[in-house]
């Protein structure tokens, strides 16, 4: 299970566990599960969140651009709408 935070300036937008999440980056689209290898990331467009096996509505939040740090089963995004 994976440990998430999301913030923008004024403060957190989500704190929580997730199994999975996803994002795009310049590369294109990508997923995050556990256990994934320690990355770091500019991403735009949208966070989503799968907050538990079989989450078929996950949680979206839009963004312009932000940034995803991923290290030891923690996911941080800092984003900027």
């Amino acid at each position: 299970m994976l440990q998430v935070i999301i913030r923008k300036r004024t403060g957190a937008i989500y704190e929580g566990s997730a199994i999975s999440i996803s994002s795009l980056n310049p590369r294109g689209p990508f997923d995050i599960l556990s256990k994934h290898t320690n990355f770091v990331s500019v991403i735009s467009r949208e966070v989503r969140i799968a907050r538990y096996a079989g989450d078929r509505t996950p949680m979206v939040i839009p963004l312009q651009r932000g940034i995803l740090r991923v290290h030891d089963d923690r996911v941080e995004v800092f984003v900027d709408y």
